[in-house]
């Protein structure tokens, strides 16, 4: 890693500096990790453009009416699954308040959406983005923390001139050659695989997250694990933008401000 990252000629390859700015990037990609989900939050995961896209209407036709628990689902419209679909998404962004609240009406009467092992799964989803938030607080306070201590350390000149030096393209290297090894891991190992042992590690072992088409409304709502599939990559691509947007806007700034103080 010290190859990629460099301190004042002077003083050769800095461990210092390598450290400062692999701690800051890391923080940096949460939060814009963070920006990326809630921009797909915000758009309801594009979920109307999915549904037509990946053709989830035929698939709720065939598995709807195998579905054990419930009957009458494929009945409905799509402006009625993508309303059940956004209901979801907003409850697990509430700590899972209203998932018992979700109802569909088809010739059969009203019937829940969700069985209670999915309503267990879904706030162990929510218990999840609430943890993934607090993480990104304290990412956010490290990143202060981080941009200031160069403010302390040095008391003349700007905020440019007193962090440390690095080589913008080596980390890129760095993050590209780490992006590329785990891509080659997921597809040596298989997207499927991969899906399943993440949820094994994240969720608790007593709780169920596998769900079959016949047993589960939601798993064939969502056409999973299609769908998370469609999702992950729209995710991937809101934080490729938002972390352009965000890296020229800092160059550009940080550029401005050593052009004013060197004349």
């Amino acid at each position: 890693m010290a190859f990629f990252f460099k301190s004042q000629p002077a003083a050769g390859v800095s461990w210092v500096a390598n450290a400062y700015w692999f701690f800051l990037s890391v923080f940096g990609l949460v939060l814009f990790s963070w920006l990326g989900w809630q921009g797909m939050r915000y758009q309801q995961f594009h979920f109307d453009f999915l549904y037509d896209a990946m053709a989830i209407a035929d698939h709720i036709a065939q598995y709807g009416p195998q579905n054990r628990h419930f009957l009458g689902f494929e009945q409905l419209t799509k402006i009625q699954h993508v309303e059940l679909f956004n209901g979801i998404a907003s409850a697990i962004h509430q700590q899972g308040h209203g998932l018992t609240e979700l109802t569909f009406s088809s010739s059969y009467g009203v019937q829940p959406l969700l069985t209670q092992a999915e309503v267990v799964h879904l706030t162990d989803v929510a218990l999840l983005i609430t943890g993934f938030n607090q993480v990104v607080f304290c990412c956010a306070v490290l990143s202060v923390l981080l941009l200031s201590a160069p403010l302390l350390w040095v008391k003349s000149g700007p905020l440019v001139t007193r962090l440390p030096v690095f080589n913008p393209f080596g980390l890129l290297c760095l993050y590209a050659g780490v992006g590329f090894s785990i891509l080659l891991g997921v597809v040596f190992v298989g997207p499927k695989a991969v899906f399943y042992w993440l949820h094994e590690v994240v969720f608790p072992a007593q709780h169920q997250w596998f769900f079959y088409y016949q047993d589960s409304l939601m798993t064939t709502l969502m056409k999973a694990p299609d769908l998370f599939g469609m999702i992950t990559l729209g995710l991937l691509g809101y934080i490729a933008v938002i972390t352009l947007v965000c890296t020229y806007g800092i160059r550009s700034l940080l550029a401005k401000v050593k052009h004013s103080y060197c004349p």
